[in-house]
């Protein structure tokens, strides 16, 4: 306990504990700050503007979800459209599976680029009956619907409080925190 009779140790010891708290509440406030953040995207986004909680990303990405398993039910007694339907479900599994907002995203642009091949291929050669292809268009209007909803009102209202949380961050924070929220489409 000499050494901490020593005046430069003392200072160079209570430096250190000094910035190392800093450290710590810097990373806690980031971490809490970029969870409610993230916690916008499963509960939607609150506009101050118009009094009004818009539907949640998530909330959206169920839907497409149960649409594109419609969508594969219809076509997974059809042969012309096995592998179709095979790609729509083994994207749709990935959605489900998925874990974090980058994830979710990733996945939702592989389905959706599943039920574009399938679009094409219905165009080119429609095999299916009449109740089929009914059937078949109301729930990929189902999808287009709530897939449209997110790439245009709530992607970029979520992403605007994202874009919020990094410009209040602060350098240190930045330099510091390894936490952030991740933007969406």
């Amino acid at each position: 306990m000499n050494y901490l009779k020593n005046r430069k140790i003392a200072i160079a010891l209570a430096l250190a504990i000094a910035f190392f708290a800093m450290l710590y509440g810097v990373r806690r406030t980031a971490g809490r700050m970029s969870r409610e953040v993230e916690e916008l995207f499963f509960d939607g986004v609150y506009l101050e503007s118009e009094g009004y909680l818009q539907p949640s990303i998530d909330s959206q990405i169920e839907r497409i979800v149960a649409a594109s398993l419609n969508v594969a039910t219809i076509l997974q007694n059809n042969d012309a459209y096995a592998s179709e339907a095979e790609a729509i479900i083994e994207a749709r599994r990935d959605l489900l599976n998925a874990t974090s907002i980058k994830e979710k995203n990733r996945a939702l642009l592989i389905l959706d680029n599943s039920l574009k091949v399938l679009a094409i291929a219905i165009d080119q050669n429609s095999d299916l009956s009449g109740r089929e292809h009914e059937a078949l268009a109301q729930h990929l209007q189902r999808y287009e619907g709530a897939y449209t909803f997110i790439l245009v009102s709530l992607a970029p209202s979520y992403n605007s409080k994202v874009d919020e949380y990094y410009d209040q961050r602060s350098f240190i924070a930045a330099l510091f925190s390894g936490i952030a929220p991740e933007r969406f489409a």
